[in-house]
């Protein structure tokens, strides 16, 4: 969720690659992704944006234009209604 969150306010984020990271965070297009359990490339990544404020602003911009596509509400829930109904029909319910 802190990822999603990060979006909706166009915060660039720093992230590991563990779970399910690469469904919203593609390195250096919605941020920067480094390995799990590496706290050099952690600290590099965090420097990175600090220091590098135009790749910030781009992938704050990135992120959140991605969680509006992905995590519109109004489309999940269509969706979720086609898929319920698709299965009320297989089930003959």
């Amino acid at each position: 969720n802190v990822l999603l969150e990060a979006g909706v306010f166009k915060l660039p984020v720093v992230s590991t690659d563990a779970g399910g990271t690469g469904e919203l965070i593609t390195n250096n297009e919605t941020g920067i992704v480094v390995p799990q359990k590496d706290s050099s490339s952690l600290a590099n990544g965090i420097e990175k944006l600090l220091k590098d404020e135009d790749l910030s602003l781009r992938l704050g911009e990135n992120l959140h234009k991605k969680v509006l596509e992905k995590f519109d509400l109004d489309k999940n829930i269509i969706w979720l209604e086609d898929m319920l109904i698709r299965n009320a029909r297989n089930m003959n319910l």
